[in-house]
């Protein structure tokens, strides 16, 4: 059995846009927006294009909830709860354009860090009241309602995909 990896070349003809490549570190203690993207206008241009979007980062410190909330034009996904004291998390969201105001897509959690990573949550999202021809913003923000405990953002990747 082998494995066909692609090249770079075969990568960027299947994107239309490379949005975001990140690797800077945003600590977040309190409640309030660890990450926010600026999806341009007209990215999506076209019914069934895609918006792939990865977020990587950590829960240092105590044993106390922090939950992190992914919001798309304002939109709730999801909320993804981090409780123990040091913890790894991931958020993988795929939205795909259905019409010039419409998307449907999936968000999926996963804690405990890359290696050893445990399927938090998986879920399936519709969207109405969008205009793909303005910018949309892609947040993650922290809710907690007390603590001590960092919420690191290390990591984050968005591409436009045919």
């Amino acid at each position: 059995m082998s494995i066909i990896i692609p090249s770079l070349d075969e990568i960027a003809k299947r994107a239309l846009a490379i949005i975001e490549s990140s690797t800077a570190d945003a600590i977040q203690t309190d409640t309030g927006i660890i990450k926010s993207l600026t999806i341009p206008a007209n990215t999506l241009f076209l019914d069934g294009q895609i918006l792939k979007l990865m977020m990587r980062g950590t829960k240092t410190g105590t044993v106390e909830t922090k939950t992190i909330q992914t919001k798309f034009a304002g939109n709730l996904l999801d909320n993804l709860s981090l409780v123990s004291a040091d913890i790894g998390w991931l958020v993988e969201v795929i939205i795909i354009r259905s019409s010039a105001s419409t998307a449907r897509g999936t968000i999926i959690n996963y804690t405990n860090g890359i290696s050893s990573s445990s399927l938090n949550t998986a879920a399936g999202f519709s969207l109405a009241g969008l205009d793909f021809s303005a910018s949309q913003t892609f947040e993650l923000s922290v809710s907690a309602s007390s603590g001590t405990s960092n919420v690191t953002h290390s990591l984050s990747f968005a591409e436009a995909v045919r």
